[in-house]
């Protein structure tokens, strides 16, 4: 190391990240129907002995077929997330930043037809669509 008296502050550097991920657990959650079958899979952060969700999350209907998939970020919805009806088509997908809607969206109909495509507008609090 060039310069000695700098080698513990740059070790500390090194192990500063694990020191901080060691304050906080990481655990994954499995809920189930009655009949056994996968209701919820999602992983927790817990701090202070309170579950936080964080990172990937998905859920099916008690018919197996699959309802959510996405991620949450300090218990909010976070990145990109889709929407399945019960029968098995694609409802929804679009991205979330903090638990608010953003960027491009795609609402299905329940016969597959795309309903509508459009970016996120906050400002009007909804889609707006591309002119045509």
């Amino acid at each position: 190391f060039p310069n000695m008296k700098f080698l513990p502050l740059f070790l500390l550097g090194l192990a500063a990240p694990a020191l901080l991920t060691s304050c906080a657990s990481s655990d994954m959650r499995e809920t189930e129907y009655s009949q056994g079958k996968p209701k919820e899979r999602y992983q927790v952060r817990v701090e202070n002995g309170k579950e936080i969700k964080e990172g990937p999350y998905e859920s099916w209907y008690e018919n197996g077929k699959k309802e959510f998939e996405g991620a949450y970020r300090n218990d909010l919805w976070d990145e990109h997330w889709a929407h399945w009806y019960e029968s098995g088509g694609k409802h929804w997908e679009g991205d979330f930043f903090d638990g608010n809607k953003r960027g491009y969206w795609t609402i299905w109909k329940e016969n597959g037809e795309v309903e509508i495509q459009g970016r996120w507008s906050p400002l009007h609090k909804g889609l707006v669509l591309p002119k045509k």
